[in-house]
């Protein structure tokens, strides 16, 4: 529901607002390949990720700081990773310095909602 009004009532705002659900591993490889090519080179042919694959896109990422803007969106768009990993089913679990790596991105970037989301798949998970 929040989704859709977000997506529906974005023109109160003034632009519309990207939720990053949608996306495929692709599109959202893409997004981030504009800010570290070397690497999302390797990963954007692949149909689905190993938890050592997610682990060395995040360790490509930890370090590399932009403007606060595109910081903002880098971490929105390995978020969006972190989330397509999940559904991918099959078993897949996060290695817990991913976990560890992608809640420091989020609370550098502000992004609260995500890290109350993180906060429940690691309990979930029992990391």
């Amino acid at each position: 529901m929040s989704n859709w009004v977000l997506l529906n009532c974005s023109h109160l705002w003034g632009k519309k607002i990207e939720t990053f659900d949608d996306h495929s591993l692709k599109d959202l490889l893409f997004k981030l390949s504009r800010i570290n090519p070397e690497t999302t080179r390797r990963f954007l042919r692949v149909s689905e990720l190993k938890p050592e694959d997610v682990n060395e896109i995040w360790l490509g990422f930890e370090f590399v700081y932009e403007k606060f803007e595109i910081e903002v969106e880098k971490v929105k768009s390995l978020w969006g990773v972190f989330k397509w990993a999940n559904s991918q089913g099959k078993g897949f679990k996060h290695l817990p310095k991913s976990f560890e790596i992608i809640a420091k991105m989020l609370v550098r970037a502000g992004l609260f909602r995500e890290i109350e989301f993180l906060l429940y798949t690691m309990d979930r998970e029992g990391v």
